[in-house]
């Protein structure tokens, strides 16, 4: 649908035309441009006409083929009022009527306003004034030597303008004789002009610019003339054009004082300006001062209109619904400007009234107006990506759009975007699966609904993409692997009805064959009753698959003959626990747990390990293990807790005659050792000798196991820890140094060593035989002490 103006006419004054005549057809001004501008014509005589005397003109209201008021026959005598409306023939639009008044007389009066005398070399200002319309001028002069002239050929303009000079220090007086005549009727008028030797006065008078239109198209001048030294009144005129001078009538409004006296409303010239038609134009003002005679016209001070655009010169076509902008998907507001002049460029405001969450618009200034292409309908885009937070409801942002011309702004115009938020997701619970498993359907659910919703990423495990956005997840078979798939990352995508599409979201999914663990048995124990007399059992665990965990659970059966076994089982929080006993969280690597028994005790522990990977569970593995209950306990001795780095290891287990059998394993607790040595296993009286060296300047420490076993059983462990230091490596600074008599060292040591380290290190020196004062340390210093040293010769 398209909306077009109505036309717009300019006010018409009332006419007077002579009575008996023919009367010419004229054009009424319409201010309106393009589909605004009047192009036809209608009149009649309006409803409450006070006037409706027959002068002649008939109405025409039939239709709108009439360019032009007609000329007509004028009658005797009589007024009538005429109600006149404008049509435009591309839309089809009609004006709102202008009303008027035609009046006839026989009789034409002629009139005048001029000032006297004009000063040496200035031109005379004679405004003619007739009382009837269409009046045309002519006149004769008296003989002179002035300069005055006489215009024999009558002339449309009212205006008598010759430039008159004095002859010597004399004044002249030069005598007008002016004819009127409007069809047949006639008027004459006598103008005397005197000329003074007198020089006149230069105005002067900056000039404006301003922007017409809008909503009434006007613009006020505020010109003030000045004449510096003068006590003056003013006299002006004024006449316009376009920019280059040549179309008259493009403006009307502008007035003119022909006579001398003050400047109305504050010593300023304010006339209402209203520009006609789609280019710029100019009314340019010339100003004289009266200071005893009309002086020198000043330069023109140019008054200069610009068209401000029209509303159907604009148009915006805005998407009325986008979606809040993320990282995952942008997205932005797209409001198309576009016009159908060139060199158009817009600004706008932003009102969040309705929108007080939203953000990401853009608001630019003046100078940053976003500028279309040198051609005509040429477009922009304001793309803003704007967002909501999630929380909040969908919130419609007000746009308001200035499009400017020429340095004119244009009537604003308004895009409102409602935006919506995005969805969110709630993601399922992670699904960990055994090969070939069934696997139940699962709505899912998100905000902002109802939703539709996509997927990807868990097709190995059996959970096939859905790649058009549907309901929630499907029932389905876990995928037959062979290997275990790991967790497979599933990315959930929702839609809602806005076509907004949430920001993703995972869980995971896995397909796992059923484990299986390998054990092997461990050796027979000899326990007693406390946890420092407990044997360790040490089962070993050989999945078939990396990362399989298990639970496991142990029973102790009575092997005594009088029942009176009383075994126990050391927990991983360290508390001793009675049989049944079990531990529920999944746990990797060899089952190592401390067994107590009473002494004289003969039991049976039965290990089941349930192995799980990835949630899927395998059969149960079974270990067995015997306890007596004897102590068992071997000499072992740590001879150096504290080593340096690249130095053995001096633990001493066991002695000569014990009959006793040890071996042990070592852990590196820091994870900086170079290499451990390889355990020894079924050695009596052995002396562990490892040599540790550390790979940095930190310390390290390193846990020794040791285990004690006789033909029957294996007995206590027991911990030994050796921390290796870092080697110091001296450093003292300056190497050598000059000092003068009577000055301190400054001496700086260091072992090279970072900290803590480096916290440990303690120094002590010596000194050459001297007599400057030079002294040793006493015993350890955590830094070197300085000394002031003083010479006792000249030496």
């Amino acid at each position: 649908i398209t909306v077009y103006p109505k036309p717009v006419l300019d006010k018409i004054p009332d006419m007077t035309y002579c009575a008996n005549s023919n009367i010419l057809s004229f054009v009424p001004k319409s201010r309106g441009r393009g589909e605004a501008k009047s192009t036809n014509y209608q009149w009649k005589l309006p409803a409450d006409a006070r006037n409706s005397d027959d002068v002649g003109l008939a109405d025409y209201a039939n239709d709108w083929t009439k360019e032009a008021v007609s000329g007509f026959q004028s009658k005797g005598a009589g007024k009538r009022d005429i109600s006149l409306t404008g049509y435009n023939s591309v839309s089809g639009c009609v004006s709102e009527p202008q009303v008027f008044t035609i009046g006839l007389d026989t009789k034409l009066t002629l009139t005048y306003e001029s000032v006297s005398p004009v000063c040496h070399g200035t031109k005379t200002n004679i405004l003619l004034k007739s009382s009837l319309s269409n009046t045309v001028y002519s006149w004769t002069v008296n003989d002179n030597r002035a300069g005055a002239k006489s215009q024999l050929v009558p002339v449309e303009s009212p205006t008598i303008e010759q430039a008159l000079v004095a002859n010597g220090n004399a004044s002249e007086t030069v005598s007008y004789r002016v004819t009127a005549v409007s069809a047949n009727c006639r008027g004459e008028a006598s103008v005397q002009v005197e000329v003074s030797p007198e020089q006149g006065v230069k105005p002067s008078a900056a000039g404006e610019q301003h922007c017409a239109g809008g909503d009434n198209n006007d613009s006020q001048t505020d010109l003030i003339p000045s004449a510096e030294g003068t006590n003056i009144e003013w006299t002006y005129i004024s006449y316009h054009a376009d920019a280059t001078g040549d179309a008259a009538g493009a403006i009307s409004g502008n007035t003119q004082q022909w006579t001398k006296g003050p400047l109305p409303a504050v010593n300023a010239v304010k006339d209402n300006l209203v520009l006609f038609g789609d280019e710029p134009a100019v009314v340019r003002y010339v100003f004289r001062a009266f200071n005893g005679c009309l002086g020198l016209p000043s330069d023109p001070a140019e008054v200069k209109l610009i068209p401000v655009l029209e509303m159907q010169e604009v148009s915006v076509d805005a998407v009325p619904s986008v979606c809040s902008s993320s990282a995952a998907h942008p997205s932005a507001v797209n409001i198309t400007l576009s016009s159908s002049m060139p060199d158009v460029s817009y600004t706008w405001t932003v009102d969040k009234t309705s929108a007080p969450d939203v953000t990401g618009y853009s608001e630019p200034l003046r100078n940053e107006a976003i500028v279309s292409a040198d051609a005509p309908a040429a477009t922009m885009t304001i793309a803003d990506a704007l967002s909501l937070p999630s929380s909040a409801d969908s919130q419609t942002i007000e746009y308001k759009i200035t499009p400017w011309h020429l340095g004119c702004p244009g009537k604003t115009v308004s895009a409102k975007v409602q935006v919506n938020p995005l969805p969110a997701v709630t993601p399922p619970a992670d699904r960990q699966h055994c090969a070939g498993a069934a696997a139940l359907a699962e709505p899912l659910t998100g905000t902002r609904g109802p939703n539709l919703f996509k997927w990807s990423g868990g097709g190995l495990a059996g959970l096939a993409d859905q790649a058009e956005y549907g309901a929630g997840l499907p029932d389905y078979t876990a995928a037959a692997v062979a290997e275990p798939t790991g967790a497979l990352q599933v990315t959930i995508l929702a839609k809602n009805a806005n076509g907004c599409e949430s920001d993703p979201v995972s869980f995971a999914i896995s397909a796992s064959p059923k484990p299986s663990l390998v054990l092997s048995d461990s050796r027979p124990l000899c326990s007693g009753t406390a946890p420092e007399t407990a044997a360790t059992a040490k089962i070993g665990v050989a999945p078939n698959f990396p990362g399989t965990k298990y639970t496991w659970s142990a029973t102790a059966l009575d092997n005594a003959a009088d029942g009176s076994n009383e075994v126990k089982i050391a927990q991983s929080d360290g508390n001793l626990a009675t049989f049944p006993a079990e531990e529920n969280t999944a746990q990797e690597g060899d089952l190592v747990r401390q067994i107590t028994a009473s002494l004289g005790s003969n039991a049976r522990i039965i290990f089941s390990l349930k192995p799980v990977l990835m949630g899927c569970e395998g059969e149960t593995a079974v270990s067995k293990t015997q306890v007596f209950g004897r102590i068992l306990q071997g000499s072992i001795v740590n001879n150096a807790p504290n080593i340096c780095s690249g130095s053995p290891v001096d633990i001493k287990a066991g002695t000569g005659g014990d009959g006793l059998t040890y071996d042990w394993t070592s852990k590196d607790n820091v994870g900086n050792i170079q290499s451990l040595g390889t355990a020894q296993t079924a050695s009596k009286a052995a002396v562990i000798r490892d040599i540790l060296t550390l790979k940095d300047k930190k310390r390290g420490n390193v846990a020794y196991i040791v285990t004690p076993s006789d033909d029957d059983c294996v007995g206590v462990s027991k911990a030994q820890t050796v921390f290796v230091n870092p080697l110091p490596a001296l450093t003292a600074s300056p190497a050598a140094d000059n000092i003068c008599n009577g000055a301190q060292t400054a001496v700086n040591l260091s072992a090279g060593l970072s900290e803590p380290e480096s916290n440990r290190v303690t120094y002590s020196w010596r000194v050459s035989e001297n007599t400057v004062g030079a002294s040793p340390s006493e015993g350890k210093q955590t830094a070197f002490e300085q000394q002031t040293l003083v010479s006792q010769s000249a030496a």
